[in-house]
Parts: C-alpha cells; structure tokens; sequence
C-alpha cells in the first residue's frame, strides 16, 4: 500500500473548505465531476451518496462525537455495523 500526506493550503476565501467539501460528498461542484476510485460520483442520487460516503470515505472530525458511556472500539464498532461489516471484520475479541 502506497502511503502519502497531502497538505492544503491557501489564503481565507481561496476555498479550502469547499473542496474539502466536495470531495467529502457534502457539496456538488458547479462544473466538473468527482470521481473516487474510478467511479463518478452522482450527486443527484442520495442514495448513492451515501454508499460513497460509507464506503470510500472517512472522516475525521475536530471534535469527535462519541458515545461517552462506551470505549473507543465500541464506538468505531458501531460506523462498522452501520456500514454493513461482518463483526469480525471489525472486532479483535
């Protein structure tokens, strides 16, 4: 597996946060088109959408929102089954 690290940068208003934005699939281009892993995305099909999102992106957020009450691995073991992995795709024990 070929690792990298991107950095972007730019001055306020350059619009980072809009690309950020598109390629997360939370805002459609004005012109042009995505394609993640080989496969255009369509931005008129929720659906879709979704499947790319659960699929063949991840997020990390700032401020992570998890469930206070569980540890770590129950956390992420809840975006699994949501994303439809067998457990022990996703659980050591």
């Amino acid at each position: 597996m070929k690792v990298s690290t991107s950095v972007l940068i730019g001055p306020s208003g350059s619009g980072k946060t809009t690309l950020l934005s598109i390629l997360a699939c939370v805002l459609a281009s004005s012109e042009g088109q995505l394609s993640i892993t080989d496969s255009v995305v369509n931005f008129s099909d929720k659906s879709s959408l979704t499947e790319v999102r659960r699929q063949k992106l991840g997020f990390i957020f700032q401020h992570a929102q998890l469930l206070p009450f569980m540890i770590i691995e129950d956390n992420l073991a809840i975006v699994g089954r949501n994303a439809g992995m067998a457990e022990a795709d996703f659980n050591n024990g």
